[in-house]
C-alpha cells in the first residue's frame, strides 16, 4: 500500500483527467558531438495552481515523471555520457525529477522493470539514480505546457525542464575516454581519464575526472578523483570508491525513510509498520558497518595548487599524471585554466600504516 502512495504521490498532485486529456507527446533531440539525447515526455498544460503545487505541495523525496500520458524517458546514444557530472552507460531510461529538501532537486534516472506502458514512474522499487540539478521558479517567459530544451553556455550544454516559469537544468556532455598506467608507492595503477566538456567559472562544484584500479595494502581498492576550480586554486580530490558509494547508500536510504514518515503521517499510520522502512533502517545499519570497515583505507585526499591561465583554452577537462624525478605532478586543463598540482604519493597508504 504504502509503496503505490509513493509512486503515486506527484501524479495526484500534478494531474487529473483533463489534464491528461490535454497532454500531446513531445519528443525533444539534440547531438552534441557524437552523443544524441532524446527525451519524450507528455506536456500538461501550465496552470497558476502548478507553481503552488511544485513549491509547496509536493513532498520532499516523491518523484514526479515531468509529463503525462505515459512515462517520461531519455534515450542516451552514441557514447557515455556525463549528467550532471556523472557517468551514464548509453540507454533508454525513465527519466523524473524529485525534490530532495525544501529548496533543492534532482534529476532521476532508472532502468525500467518491465516492459509494459503502464511504468510509468520511478518508484522506490527501481533504485534510481540522482543527478545535482538547479531550479529557479521565477524565469521567464512562462512555458504553457511541460517543455525541454538544450540551452548552452560557453563549452556547456543543459538539459533543461520548463515549465510555467519553472526552470530546471542540468549539464549533459559526451564522455572520451583515454586509459593510461601509473604506479604510486611501486603499486601499479590502471586509470581511466573522462574527458568531456566543463566551463571552470562552474567547477566550484568538483567534476568527475577519473577512476584509478590499483592495490593498496595487499587489497584491490578504487579511487574517484574529482577536480574543482575555485579562487584561483585548482584541487584535486580523491575519494574511495567503496566509502563514496556507501555514504550515497546511506544518503538514499535516509531520504527514502523521510518519505515513509512523511506517507504514515498522512495517513494516520506508523511507519516503523511498513516494510521498506525496516529494509532502509537495516540498509543504513550496514552503510555505518562497512564505512567504519574502511575507514583506514585513503579517502578525502586532496591536494592544490594556484591555477595560471593557459595560452589557448581546451574545450574539454584534462588531466593526466606526470613525472620528473621522483617527483609526482597531476596536471590540470580546463578551459582556460592550467595548473601542475604535487601529489604526495605517500598519502596512497592506509592511514597509520
Amino acid at each position: 500500500m504504502y509503496r503505490a502512495v509513493l509512486a503515486g504521490l506527484a501524479v495526484v498532485i500534478l494531474a487529473d483527467a483533463q489534464t491528461r486529456a490535454q497532454a500531446p507527446r513531445k519528443d525533444p533531440k539534440i547531438t552534441i558531438g557524437p552523443l544524441a539525447v532524446s527525451i519524450e515526455h507528455g506536456a500538461p498544460p501550465w496552470n497558476d495552481d502548478r507553481l503552488n503545487q511544485l513549491k509547496d505541495q509536493l513532498p520532499v523525496g516523491a518523484p514526479w515523471r515531468m509529463g503525462a500520458e505515459g512515462p517520461t524517458t531519455i534515450k542516451l546514444e552514441g557514447s557515455d555520457t556525463m549528467l550532471g557530472g556523472k557517468l551514464v552507460q548509453p540507454g533508454t531510461y525513465l527519466f523524473n525529477c524529485k525534490r530532495v529538501t525544501d529548496n533543492d532537486w534532482v534529476f532521476l534516472i532508472a532502468p525500467r522493470l518491465g516492459s509494459t506502458d503502464d511504468e510509468i514512474q520511478i518508484s522506490l522499487d527501481h533504485r534510481p539514480r540522482e543527478f545535482p540539478a538547479t531550479i529557479d521558479f521565477n524565469g521567464t517567459p512562462v512555458i504553457d505546457s511541460v517543455t525541454f530544451e538544450f540551452p548552452k553556455e560557453g563549452f556547456t550544454t543543459f538539459i533543461e525542464m520548463q515549465f510555467g516559469p519553472v526552470r530546471l537544468r542540468t549539464t549533459v556532455a559526451p564522455v572520451t575516454e583515454v586509459s593510461s598506467e601509473e604506479q604510486f608507492n611501486g603499486a601499479e595503477a590502471s586509470i581511466t581519464w573522462y574527458q568531456y566538456p566543463v566551463d571552470p567559472a562552474r567547477m566550484s562544484k568538483a567534476a568527475f575526472a577519473a577512476e584509478i584500479e590499483m592495490e593498496i595494502d595487499n587489497s584491490d581498492a578504487s579511487l574517484r578523483l574529482y577536480i574543482a576550480a575555485a579562487d584561483g586554486q585548482i584541487t584535486a580530490t580523491f575519494r574511495n570508491v567503496e566509502v563514496e558509494d556507501y555514504e550515497n547508500l546511506k544518503a538514499d536510504a535516509q531520504s527514502t525513510m523521510k518519505l515513509i514518515e512523511q506517507v504514515a503521517s498522512l495517513q494516520g499510520g506508523n511507519a516503523d509498520q511498513v516494510p521498506r522502512y525496516k529494509v532502509m533502517r537495516r540498509q543504513i545499519t550496514k552503510a555505518d558497518m562497512m564505512i567504519d570497515d574502511l575507514k583506514s583505507m585513503p579517502d578525502r585526499l586532496n591536494f592544490s595548487a594556484a591555477a595560471t591561465s593557459a595560452a589557448e583554452p581546451v574545450p574539454a577537462l584534462n588531466a593526466k599524471f606526470l613525472r620528473a624525478g621522483r617527483r609526482c605532478v597531476l596536471n590540470v586543463r580546463v578551459g582556460n585554466l592550467v595548473a601542475d598540482i604535487p601529489i604526495d604519493e605517500s598519502a596512497f597508504t592506509p592511514k597509520g600504516s
